[in-house]
């Protein structure tokens, strides 16, 4: 699955920390570190997307796991624009709280999640429990390290 987020619809609906007195460049780019360590951890295939001004050239840019897309056009739009180019739609979710964007989206096949389910799917991904037989030795090795112990005690 590939996440499209808008990057300022996400910045915007972060609540207010020490982090809102910085400039909307720093904010920008703690949220940017912050989006591609999770995508980094979870092996997530995620594009933010920020629109800006209309003088600015559009370009898309990677930050390690991360793919930002910078665009003269209206994030939303950007986004519908690779939801009607895609040969594969329905491997596309768009991450937004955006009532119209998301009715839109899902007209053109892709799926959607709010930011509060995106931000919900991403912790559970997280706190994933361990495979309990990761963790489990033999009897024939605990045998074994106990030995070992025991004999480097002596």
């Amino acid at each position: 699955m590939h996440y499209w987020i808008d990057g300022y619809n996400l910045l915007f609906s972060l609540p207010k920390t020490a982090l809102h007195k910085q400039s909307l460049e720093a904010r920008r780019n703690a949220l940017i570190s912050k989006i591609n360590t999770q995508a980094e951890l979870l092996a997530l295939t995620i594009t933010l997307v920020f629109d800006g001004s209309s003088d600015s050239p559009e370009h898309l840019s990677h930050h390690k796991s991360l793919e930002l897309l910078y665009t003269r056009q209206s994030a939303d739009e950007a986004i519908l624009e690779r939801i009607r180019i895609s040969t594969h739609p329905k491997e596309i979710c768009v991450v937004t709280s955006d009532k119209g964007l998301s009715s839109k989206a899902k007209e053109l096949g892709a799926h959607t999640l709010s930011l509060q389910n995106f931000s919900a799917l991403l912790s559970k991904k997280h706190k994933k429990p361990l495979d309990s037989k990761e963790v489990q030795e033999s009897p024939h090795e605990i045998q074994r390290l106990l030995k070992l112990f025991t004999s480097s005690n002596e």
